[in-house]
Order: C-alpha cells, then sequence, then structure tokens
C-alpha cells in the first residue's frame, strides 16, 4: 500500500490510488520550479507510478492532451503525451488535493487507448483534445520541449 499525504494541514497517510490528483513535492532550480499536479493512473510491478500531468495551459495544445471537468485553472488540461513512470518515493512525498471523476477517468483511457492503436479518437472526446495535425510551430515545439523538461528533477 503506497501512501501520500491527505488533503489539507494534516500529515495522515492515505492509500494511493488511480485517479487520485496529486501534488508533487516541488524539485529542481529555481527556474523548473512550479506547482506540479498529476494524475494517478497505474502502479507497475516495478513499483513505479504512472502519472499523467497537467499542463499549464488552459485549453489542449495537442490531440494527445485533454480538457478535464476540474474548474481549477491548474487541474484543466492533462497532457497525455507526456505521461510518465516515477519512481515510488518521488509520488509518495506528495500531497492528495483531489479525485478524478469516473467520467474523466474512463475519457483518459479512451484517449490512451484511441493514441496507443492509431485509431481515430471517440466522437465524444474531439470537443475535449485539442487540434490534430502534424504541423508544430515555434511555440507549439518551445511548449513540448519545456513540458518534457519537467520531469528531469524527479527522474535524476
Amino acid at each position: 500500500m503506497l501512501q501520500v499525504c491527505n488533503t489539507g494541514l494534516k500529515t495522515e497517510s492515505v492509500a494511493l490510488k488511480p485517479g487520485y490528483v496529486l501534488q508533487l513535492r516541488p524539485k529542481g532550480t529555481d527556474d523548473q520550479l512550479r506547482d506540479l499536479f498529476v494524475l494517478v493512473l497505474e502502479a507497475g510491478e516495478s513499483g513505479d507510478i504512472l502519472v499523467v500531468p497537467f499542463g499549464p495551459l488552459t485549453r489542449a495544445a495537442f490531440a494527445s492532451e485533454l480538457l478535464t471537468d476540474f474548474k481549477d485553472e491548474a487541474l484543466r488540461v492533462l497532457c497525455l503525451w507526456n505521461a510518465q513512470w516515477l519512481p515510488q518515493p518521488v509520488v509518495t512525498r506528495s500531497w492528495h488535493i483531489a479525485n478524478a471523476s469516473e467520467q474523466l477517468l474512463e475519457n483518459v483511457v479512451a484517449l490512451r487507448t484511441s493514441l496507443t492503436t492509431q485509431k481515430p479518437v471517440p466522437a465524444h472526446l474531439q470537443a475535449l483534445i485539442g487540434p490534430t495535425g502534424e504541423c508544430v510551430g515555434e511555440q507549439r515545439f518551445v511548449y513540448l520541449v519545456r513540458e518534457e523538461e519537467i520531469w528531469t528533477p524527479y527522474l535524476s
């Protein structure tokens, strides 16, 4: 059973479950620091935890990004393209701040399936994802590189 700090100021532990939204403990240099929120997807056999980060934008920029049902701007967009397996100690030093709805978890599974099988995105998700197409403008490319780098402090 994995444990994380409970919501609020209490330091009680709660069992880590898929669908939990966590705020990771900040790591890195000042220019890398930002509040990093992730959605827990699954625990691997090795003990690592698969998480999907919430992006810094309030609209999905790519077809592999998904609008959520959270009202908070920091939790508006999930970046499935940037999912990452993190070591258990990194994830367990975090704060449980929310739970994903069943609908959001179903949407994540449907979009992941579509992306991994290269099948069309289900019609009900079309309005929740970013633009499709392979053209990546310079600003979008910079965004991709910057977002990939969020994991560096957590994996070193």
